[in-house]
C-alpha cells in the first residue's frame, strides 16, 4: 500500500513524516551529496515546499518503515521543479492545471529485492491513483540521467522537456521530463503484478482507520 498523507493531515502522521525526511536526509544528503539541501537537525531534509500545499505518498516494508516516497504539488502551485530547477535549466514548464508536479522521489538504498520492487510499483500504481483522485493527466519534473533511463527501462513513457544539465556538485546530466499518467494501459500491466486486496492508494480522507493504524505503529 501507498499512503496519500494531504496537508490537513500532517499533524496525526507527522511521525511518519520525520521517517521520510529522514530517509530523504540518507539518500539525498549522505548518498547523493546534493549541495544546498536544507537540514533543521543534521537528520532530516526539509526545505520552503514541504510547508506549502503538497501532498506526500509514502511506501512501506513489510515491517512497516518507509521504503520509498515522493512529494506531489499541482503544477500552478508553488512547486521544487517549476519555481527553482526549471529556471536553472532554462525550461519554461507549462504550469497547467492538469499536471501535477512530482520531486523529492527516493527509496531507501538499503531495502531491496522483491519486496522492493513491489514497494516501487504501488508507489507508481498510486500516483496514477491520485492522477485519476484529482484530474491530473500527469506528471512533470526533474531527474538523474541514471533515474531516468531505470525507469524508461520499467515501461514508463517519459518524454523529454528540457536538458541534459548538470546541477553544480552532481556528477551527471538531469532532465525535465513529464510522465504521462497511463500510457499505453501501463497501470494495467503493473496491477498485473500486484494483489489490488495489499496494495493501490490507502487515503485517510476515505478509510479513516488508517489514523488507528498507523497511531499504532508509530
Amino acid at each position: 500500500m501507498a499512503l496519500l498523507i494531504s496537508p490537513h493531515h500532517r499533524d496525526a502522521f507527522s511521525h511518519i513524516l520525520d521517517e521520510m525526511f529522514a530517509l530523504r536526509h540518507k539518500v539525498f544528503v549522505r548518498q547523493l551529496k546534493w549541495q544546498g539541501l536544507k537540514s533543521p537537525d543534521g537528520l532530516r531534509e526539509i526545505d520552503e515546499f514541504d510547508s506549502g500545499p503538497c501532498h506526500y505518498l509514502l511506501g512501506f516494508r513489510p515491517d512497516g518503515r518507509v521504503a520509498n516516497a515522493v512529494r506531489i504539488t499541482g503544477a500552478p502551485d508553488p512547486n521544487v521543479t517549476c519555481d527553482v530547477l526549471a529556471p536553472q535549466m532554462g525550461w519554461r514548464v507549462d504550469r497547467a492545471t492538469h499536471y501535477l508536479e512530482m520531486s523529492r522521489m527516493c527509496a531507501d538504498p538499503d531495502f531491496s529485492g522483491p519486496d522492493a520492487k513491489i514497494a516501487y510499483l504501488d508507489l507508481m500504481a498510486s500516483v496514477a491513483d491520485v492522477c485519476t483522485k484529482f484530474g491530473y493527466r500527469g506528471s512533470i519534473g526533474v531527474g538523474a540521467q541514471s533515474e531516468i533511463e531505470k525507469r524508461i527501462r520499467a515501461g514508463d513513457a517519459i518524454q523529454i522537456r528540457a536538458g541534459p544539465f548538470t546541477f553544480p556538485g552532481d556528477s551527471e546530466p538531469s532532465y525535465g521530463i513529464v510522465l504521462e499518467s497511463d500510457p499505453d494501459g501501463r497501470l494495467d500491466q503493473i496491477w498485473n503484478l500486484l494483489d489490488r486486496s495489499r496494495h493501490g492508494l490507502q487515503d485517510p480522507d476515505n478509510n479513516p482507520e488508517l489514523f488507528v493504524r498507523f497511531r499504532r505503529a508509530a
